[in-house]
């Protein structure tokens, strides 16, 4: 499995330096638009760890590596499990990232506020949820199917944010939610990531293997 993850590595890593660009892009931007700090964390790290997942598995579509790893003698499960242990690191490198970059901002602007650990626990949650329905979409549907996944998500996060700052019923519902016991919520959250992250490995096992 370890020659898997490598060649998944070994792509993304061809990405970084258009990611890491991307990412200071949109982070100018954003900040030039007043942009709350946690705000610019969510959707940077979400990017991130979307643009380096997709791009390994538009490498693996385009060149009919699934087609040819088929032919190997390799368990087809691990194929998959390869590629659910790389999403899982591609999404704590995503949020790695973002939080340098944040907090490089932060020192050049000179700005004492970092994003919340609780921004940055729910946003790993939240991205490993969205990793684990494209690679379900992926192995379920096909590759040319896993947009509507991602373009879901970034419309769904653009569309809380909006109405995060814009109206006072969604500041009252987060409140609400963080005012409960907050040891409880965490467990709930952290149940229901491993949940659909370990559900949708079976279900792309279990695509694969009728292929």
């Amino acid at each position: 499995m370890k020659y898997l993850m490598l060649k998944d590595f070994i792509i993304q890593k061809r990405q970084v330096a258009f990611v890491l660009l991307l990412l200071i892009v949109l982070t100018t931007v954003w900040y030039l638009n007043d942009t709350a700090i946690e705000f610019i964390y969510l959707f940077g790290s979400l990017i991130v760890s979307i643009s380096l997942m997709t791009g390994s598995l538009s490498y693996d579509a385009e060149n009919d590596v699934e087609l040819f790893l088929l032919t190997l003698p390799i368990q087809r499960k691990t194929i998959v499990l390869s590629k659910y242990v790389v999403g899982f690191t591609m999404v704590l490198i995503g949020g790695g990232i973002t939080f340098l970059q944040v907090e490089l901002l932060n020192v050049i602007v000179d700005n004492p506020s970092s994003p919340p650990w609780t921004m940055i626990i729910g946003s790993f949650m939240g991205n490993l949820i969205i990793t684990a329905l494209i690679f379900a979409t992926y192995y379920r549907f096909g590759y040319q199917n896993i947009k509507f996944v991602w373009v879901s998500a970034i419309v769904l996060a653009v569309f809380a944010s909006v109405l995060y700052m814009q109206t006072d019923f969604a500041r009252n519902l987060v409140d609400t939610v963080f005012s409960a016991n907050f040891q409880l919520l965490a467990a709930v959250a952290t149940l229901a990531t491993i949940l659909i992250y370990l559900g949708s490995l079976f279900i792309s096992v279990r695509a694969i293997e009728k292929n």
